[in-house]
């Protein structure tokens, strides 16, 4: 089932195997970027940057599916004095004193951090919002959906909850990237034999509502069941994905024949 942007492209494009070469050489692949920032706009207090600081810390040391988790927390640039050269973090919040008052500091922090080669990327362009971009390992096996774990995102979207946002309630967090669009887009698919069911009973009764009759909207179903059978197993058969579009093939389907099937009807 395709559920990657990748595979949306065109693989005749020129520019299709480099695309898929550059993200391979750099790893750049199923990313989770999630975006924090206030509800009112501020830039994150040391509090908040602290209990952020101890999430990404469990993530990365105990969830054996995460590859790489990078944020705002872990830009670092160089300092030079006279005896020593050292590269630390620009966002350094003293976590283990939570009574220091380190207002000044990280106000300071922010401005070099808008200022910074990250301004617009891990760093909002006011500095009110904080990022991580989180990279999941991809399945060594075989999957129907994606090509990660998408349960991934879930438990993520617990923890963040329940080890962040409900202890800074005043924080909000919008999730997005290639992996998030997968998750959403696998959501999707799996309402859509909901749907169809829905469709088939609002066509029972609109049938019967219009034609007096049960045995209409059972024919009619069974004429879209027959057609679309030959059409989903030429996509088996010539290895075609369920895509975006083709996810909606049965309502497409379903909308195409109506018209003639009443019209037919009503000449019977």
């Amino acid at each position: 089932m395709l559920l990657s942007i990748e595979d949306l492209i065109d693989p005749d494009f020129q520019t299709y195997e480099e695309l898929k070469q550059l993200k391979n050489d750099f790893l750049d692949q199923d990313e989770i970027f999630i975006l924090l920032k206030p509800k009112e706009p501020r830039p994150l207090n040391k509090q908040e940057l602290c209990a952020l600081r101890s999430w990404i810390f469990d993530i990365t040391e105990y969830r054996k599916d995460i590859r790489a988790v990078v944020s705002t927390l872990g830009i670092q640039w160089p300092k030079e004095t006279d005896s020593k050269f050292q590269v630390t973090p620009i966002l350094n919040p003293d976590c283990l004193r939570g009574e220091k008052n380190e207002e000044e500091q990280l106000k300071k922090s922010y401005a070099q951090l808008v200022t910074s080669p990250w301004k617009g990327s891990l760093i909002g362009n006011d500095g009110n919002d904080v990022g991580v971009l989180i990279y999941p390992n991809a399945r060594s096996d075989s999957s129907f959906y994606g090509t990660f774990n998408l349960e991934v995102i879930d438990e993520l979207k617990k923890s963040l909850f329940d080890n962040v946002l409900t202890k800074h309630p005043d924080l909000k967090a919008h999730w997005i990237g290639d992996g998030i669009f997968q998750y959403y887009l696998k959501t999707g698919y799996e309402t859509v034999p909901g749907l169809n069911l829905l469709i088939s009973l609002f066509v029972i009764i609109f049938f019967f509502f219009f034609l007096g009759t049960f045995k209409s909207s059972f024919l009619f179903l069974q004429l879209v069941t027959w057609i679309s059978l030959p059409v989903y197993a030429g996509m088996a058969i010539f290895d075609h994905p369920i895509d975006v579009l083709s996810s909606s093939l049965s309502l497409m389907i379903f909308v195409a024949s109506l018209e003639d099937f009443i019209f037919l009807s009503k000449l019977s």
